[in-house]
């Protein structure tokens, strides 16, 4: 694990792909479950949190090169 200012850079991305992995996986979950049940609407929102959590590591991913000027790429 590096240590300082960069070891923090490396623990956020790690954080951030951590919840990304959950919300994926809780997406892919629901779409199975809900697949089943032929209900659009909980789909669609399912679709959307799954998309929200994308864009939190976008997000993300554009606070660590404005605090350190390093590229990283979260999926």
């Amino acid at each position: 694990m590096k240590k300082g200012y960069e070891g923090r850079d490396v623990d956020l991305v790690r954080m951030l792909k951590k919840q990304d992995n959950i919300v994926d996986n809780c997406y892919e979950k629901a779409i199975v479950y809900l697949k089943e049940k032929c209900d659009v609407e909980s789909v669609l929102v399912a679709r959307h949190l799954e998309r929200i959590g994308d864009i939190l590591c976008k997000i993300g991913s554009g606070l660590i090169f404005i605090e350190s000027g390093k590229r990283t790429i979260i999926k």
